[in-house]
This record gives C-alpha cells, structure tokens and sequence, in this order.
C-alpha cells in the first residue's frame, strides 16, 4: 500500500530498483509498449533492502493470499488494486498535490487520477 504499484510492477520489482531515495517502478501502458519508468519516494517497509534479484522471487502470478485471507476471515472481498485507490486517496489527504499523486500513479492524465481519489474514513 505504501507505494501504490501495480500488481505486475510488484512482481518485477527487484533489488537494484530501490534507491536509497526512491524505487523505480516499471510498466507496460499498453500490450505491445515498452516498459515506462516512474520514480515513487522508498517505503518504509523497502528502506535498506539489499539482495539480489526480484522482491518477491515467489510471486510469478497476481498472489491469492490476499483472497485467500479474506475468506479465511470471512470479509468483503476487495483486489489488490484497491490498494492504488487508497495510496492515492491517502495522498490527496495529506495535501499532496494532483500532479505529483498524477505522477507516482505513472497516469498521464489528471482524469485518470481524480478517479482514484475517494474519501477515507480513517
């Protein structure tokens, strides 16, 4: 949630993507495109990680253990992309403007963007 990537931007994540600033983000904007690049601040949970190739060497697929937990628990049922909409939102909270939620979601259109905004009742 702290980064607000993709799920497949998660997968292909690997070690020498985490700066110690920031970590890059790749993804493809369309089937046949080539991977774009977007720089995000480090999360916490990333911060001082070394190793060598991927983060989640395991992860070769969207994980169902989000599911798989939420059933367990017997809760609503929400995707890993919802985890987006809540960076974003949180984001919009704390007074970081449009533009810069805009880039660190890798959207390049504000409407796009604005989608993503939804109130947090926390």
């Amino acid at each position: 949630m702290e980064t607000g990537a993709r799920i497949n931007e998660a997968i292909c994540l690997n070690y020498s993507d985490i700066k110690e600033n920031y970590i890059i983000l790749y993804t493809n904007k369309s089937k046949n495109s080539d991977r774009l690049p977007r720089k995000i601040p480090v999360p916490n949970c990333l911060k001082g990680k070394k190793g060598y190739g991927r983060v989640f060497p395991d992860w070769n697929e969207t994980p169902k253990f989000l599911d798989r937990t939420l059933r367990k628990n017997n809760m609503k049922i929400w995707g890993f992309h919802s985890l987006r909409h809540r960076y974003a939102s949180k984001l919009s909270k704390a007074g970081v403007p449009l533009f810069e939620i805009m880039t660190y979601l890798g959207h390049q259109n504000p409407s796009t963007t604005q989608i993503y905004l939804q109130t947090l009742e926390d």
